[in-house]
């Protein structure tokens, strides 16, 4: 499936279509996020600090999400956050099904602070991956591991909850102003 998702993903991006672009947000959301769980994640980045390349050599599929997000954000910008992220995708459509009456835009003054919340966090969970190898400090900063892997943990599920809500009255809260990973890639692009 991932052979045929990356390709519609490019697809959708590329053609601008609306209706391609609510397609692949659903394979997207249901086989990366719910069914496969192969998603990309900050963990990825700071188990890649600590194992080497070989965590992404040995995992076809992951190298293959790899080299396609690290292509496209080298070339168009962050594809990956507005197309091929499960959690995005969940947002996407929390934000189409939410009364619009509901949904707020961020003041700009607060908006132009806030989008650089995320590069601290991922500043942080880089830091804290580099102090102490055996702490997982970003599964609080990544809700998306929460709803996809069915996490136990209360406190995980508050946190999601959380964005969630956030983000069904400002659009793509979490994308905007918490997400590590986005952080990380916008600094490639």
């Amino acid at each position: 499936p991932l052979f045929l998702i990356l390709p519609l993903v490019f697809l959708a991006f590329r053609s601008k279509n609306g209706r391609l672009r609510w397609i692949a947000l659903s394979c997207t959301m249901l086989y990366l996020g719910f069914i496969d769980g192969g998603f990309l994640s900050v963990s990825h980045i700071t188990n890649g600090m600590k194992l080497g390349p070989s965590l992404f050599l040995n995992d076809l599929p992951l190298l293959m999400i790899v080299l396609f997000t690290l292509v496209t954000t080298l070339l168009w910008g962050r594809v990956f956050c507005s197309s091929l992220c499960p959690f995005g995708a969940l947002q996407d459509f929390l934000g189409h099904f939410v009364p619009k009456r509901w949904q707020r835009k961020m003041p700009q003054a607060i908006h132009d602070k806030a989008i650089y919340i995320k590069y601290g966090i991922l500043a942080f969970i880089l830091v804290m991956a580099l102090l102490q190898s055996d702490v997982s400090y970003f599964q609080y900063f990544e809700p998306f591991g929460t709803i996809f892997f069915v996490s136990p943990s209360i406190l995980l599920w508050a946190i999601l909850i959380g964005f969630l809500l956030a983000s069904s009255v400002v659009k793509r809260f979490y994308c905007r102003y918490a997400c590590p990973l986005g952080a990380a890639l916008g600094v490639i692009s």
